[in-house]
């Protein structure tokens, strides 16, 4: 089965257009592997939309280590607590028990 479309075949409207099925079929996040000829066109727009989920996958770590940063640094500012210091006395017993 394949698609078809007019117009350009430019690796920007084939990754658009692949986009696009991904999204009216639902299954952004399932796909594991696009099978391809060897066109020029066909295989740099897969690797366009490869080159833009390690970009965005990048971005949401960035992301997420700033915050983690962020967390870090404020506990950092908050007071410290006191700690009430205990004593520990241990105590044997001579007679056996």
């Amino acid at each position: 089965m394949g698609l078809f479309f007019l117009g350009s075949h430019t690796f920007d409207v084939i990754s658009n257009f692949i986009e696009n099925e991904i999204m009216r079929f639902d299954i952004k996040g399932k796909v594991c592997c696009i099978v391809t000829d060897n066109g020029a066109n066909i295989k740099k727009a897969v690797q366009s939309m490869q080159d833009d989920y390690i970009e965005r996958m990048n971005d949401i770590k960035l992301r997420k280590m700033e915050k983690a940063k962020s967390i870090r640094e404020k506990t950092k500012e908050l007071p410290k607590k006191k700690s009430k210091k205990t004593s520990r006395v241990d105590v044997t017993s001579t007679d056996g028990s």
